[in-house]
């Protein structure tokens, strides 16, 4: 019996099914928000704790490069301090001066965070000078999507190296 409507009134038909779509359309976009409202509030995949060194190596014939870097700790808990410690090669034995700079920014879910490096100690071997630098920042957020450092060294000459370590 609908179907012979139909027949005789076709504009009702396609009325129907443009009707019909918006319905399933509504349906489909209220279960998928409330689903993402659902969604979790931190990720479950924990951090390393404690204190964690990463080699940096790369492929680079650059005579000027960070080459280790140590987190103390790399879990930090909000509203606690981290130490980083970056460790520079210079194998042009460039003199270290005032002029050599090591910044970091730690990314988090919220905040990005500056800070600045001190010389700690200058060293070496026969492959070049390797300077220790010490910087720490205090974590004022939580880092349940974003948790980054970005590391750049410079030397008196102007030449740039920088890190970029993801942990999230």
């Amino acid at each position: 019996m609908l179907l012979n409507y139909f027949k005789k009134k076709p504009k009702y038909f396609l009325y129907s099914l443009i009707v019909l779509a918006l319905i399933i359309f509504a349906v489909w976009f209220v279960v998928n928000k409330e689903s993402k409202d659902q969604a979790p509030t931190n990720i479950s995949l924990p951090i390393a704790q404690g204190t964690q060194s990463y080699d940096i190596i790369t492929n680079s014939a650059r005579k000027f490069k960070i080459t280790e870097i140590i987190f103390d700790p790399l879990d930090v808990k909000e509203g606690a301090v981290q130490t980083v410690r970056v460790f520079v090669k210079d194998t042009e034995d460039t003199p270290i001066t005032s002029e050599d700079i090591v910044e970091g920014t730690a990314f988090t879910d919220q905040k990005s965070t500056p800070f600045t490096f001190l010389l700690k100690e200058v060293g070496g071997d026969e492959t070049g000078t390797i300077t220790t630098w010490e910087g720490s920042w205090l974590c004022q957020d939580t880092y349940n999507y974003l948790y980054k450092i970005s590391i750049t060294a410079q030397n008196s000459s102007g030449e740039k190296h920088s890190v970029d370590l993801s942990f999230r």
